[in-house]
């Protein structure tokens, strides 16, 4: 019944379009023979009049001329014109409207499925993942219930640093700190140090290569040696392990419960003593000459020797000979000219007995009795110094003492011929050397024993009575040494008893010797510089 309605109205439609362009037609020399009766149609003619008065129509337009054709097409209406496109039938056009409703239809299915399929997508995303349930970037209260890390590891770090910590460690590092430190340490450390210290100490084995600006609040030590550039406000509860690479600048506020043990001592006493004292080697030079004056000629570089003596001279020590007997004839004038130059130096003098001195002289006991009276007690009368210096009482030419944790000792040994009293002088020598181990013997760490004489089978009775003494020295890691002239070329060698000995050259063609002692926690070390 509609389609019936539909063709009624669209052929009333018709009809009156018909009757209302007619007479531009006529005007136009345009026949149209359409009856009036056809124009006067109503809803009562069947469907075979219609198809009748269509046919006329269709037959009237098909006689025209071209030119009328034209003329027709020209003036004609838009719904005249489309007469000659019209389907033979309504029923084909029906089809056509159909197929436009279809195809509408699919296109409007093709927009809208994909659509409907990622809102649905998208909505059980939102509802089955509850770390994905939160309006907005700053709404994280529901994260911050959870302990879930991400599982996906990002390509590029975030700007924004997470707020709570992750259970597993990023493999590259984040551009900005988080604000809460991760449970296990980082495999590398940050880009850029953080700007505040963390609450809890990082587990990290390798330091980081920047220094944090604010030290941490840890207390407990890193197990590797941070490269901060400034102390830490906290001290650790224990330790380092091991030292800093560069020392710190300044002490740290608060003293650590236990001494650290640094290799180098520091530059400001700590709080706290540490465990054991801290030795530092201990150095002690001198410089031995001996056999000299023998001339003019050597008192003059004599006279050179002690103005120009070295400002590190502790002390001096001339063992022995200051004349020859031919050329002085052990005179007084010459005892006291080597007394004056001697007294040129800047560093104390020891002086000890030779064989020229007073023994090979054509009078031995007036010889003795001037050397007593220019050399005896001769540091004491002509320099202030600090040495605490024993004579003995048998024999007051015998001196010795303590400096350094050295033992030093100034013996009466000459060479030469053997004298008469040369048993009672060597026992006294050797009581006097005795002595002095049993005072000395538990603190000092070596000894220097100072005599004239080149030990021979004549002074065998002298060392041989000190020899337990100096084996036991040498069996603790102790050292003591001869030093003598008498030879006049250097010399060093083994003594015997666990000593070593050295010679000194004769003065008129070498300088002075040099000899350091160093004395550090485990070892005792002599060194020897000659000077031309």
């Amino acid at each position: 019944s509609l389609r019936v309605s539909k063709k009624m109205m669209d052929e009333a439609e018709r009809t009156t379009t018909t009757a209302s362009t007619s007479d531009e037609f006529a005007a136009h020399g345009v026949p149209v023979e359409c009856n009036s009766s056809d124009n006067d149609s109503t809803s009562s003619n069947n469907s075979g009049d219609l198809e009748r008065t269509r046919e006329e129509e269709s037959t009237s337009i098909v006689s025209l001329s071209p030119k009328q054709k034209k003329n027709r097409k020209k003036f004609l209406p838009a719904e005249v014109i489309s007469l000659d496109a019209l389907p033979p039938s309504r029923e084909r056009e029906n089809k056509y409207f159909n197929f436009r409703c279809f195809s509408l239809t699919l296109f409007i299915i093709a927009i809208i499925a994909p659509l409907v399929v990622i809102s649905v997508s998208f909505f059980r995303d939102q509802f089955s993942d509850p770390l994905n349930n939160f309006s907005s970037a700053n709404d994280l209260s529901l994260a911050s219930r959870t302990q879930i890390p991400t599982p996906v590891i990002s390509e590029s770090p975030s700007q924004i640093p997470t707020p709570l910590s992750s259970t597993t460690p990023s493999t590259t590092p984040s551009v900005y700190p988080s604000l809460y430190p991760t449970s296990y340490p980082s495999t590398t450390p940050s880009l850029y140090p953080s700007l505040q210290p963390s609450q809890i100490p990082s587990i990290s084995q390798i330091p980081s290569s920047i220094p944090s600006v604010v030290p941490t609040l840890s207390h407990s030590p890193t197990s590797s040696p941070t490269i901060s550039l400034a102390p830490s406000s906290y001290p650790s509860s224990s330790p380092s392990l091991q030292p800093s690479v560069p020392p710190t600048m300044e002490p740290t506020v608060i003293h650590s419960s236990a001494p650290s043990v640094s290799t180098q001592p520091s530059l400001d006493p700590s709080s706290m003593p540490s465990i054991s004292p801290t030795v530092t080697p201990v150095e002690t030079i001198f410089y031995v000459m001996g056999d000299t004056p023998y001339d003019s000629g050597d008192a003059n570089k004599l006279k050179k020797q002690m103005d120009r003596l070295p400002s590190d001279a502790e002390f001096v020590v001339h063992v022995g000979d200051i004349n020859r007997v031919t050329v002085s004839n052990c005179r007084r004038s010459w005892y006291s000219m080597v007394s004056s130059i001697l007294q040129r130096s800047h560093a104390p003098v020891f002086i000890v007995l030779g064989d020229n001195d007073y023994a090979d002289c054509p009078s031995k006991r007036s010889a003795l009795r001037d050397w007593n009276r220019y050399f005896l007690h001769f540091d004491r009368e002509h320099w202030d110094h600090d040495f605490a210096v024993q004579y003995q009482e048998k024999r007051k030419e015998n001196m010795a003492f303590f400096h350094k944790d050295i033992l030093y000792l100034f013996i009466h040994i000459v060479g030469g011929g053997r004298d008469s009293d040369w048993d009672d002088i060597h026992d006294d020598d050797a009581d006097w050397t005795r002595e002095q181990f049993d005072i000395y013997g538990d603190q000092m760490r070596g000894c220097v024993i100072f005599g004239h004489a080149d030990p021979s089978n004549s002074h065998k009775d002298y060392f041989r009575k000190i020899y337990d003494h100096t084996r036991d020295y040498k069996d603790q890691n102790r050292e003591c040494l001869y030093i003598h002239g008498d030879g006049h070329r250097y010399e060093r060698k083994y003594l015997g008893g666990g000593m070593d000995m050295v010679q000194v050259n004769q003065g008129g063609r070498e300088n002075p010797l040099k000899v350091t002692i160093t004395v550090s926690e485990d070892d005792i070390d002599f060194s020897y510089r000659r000077r031309k």
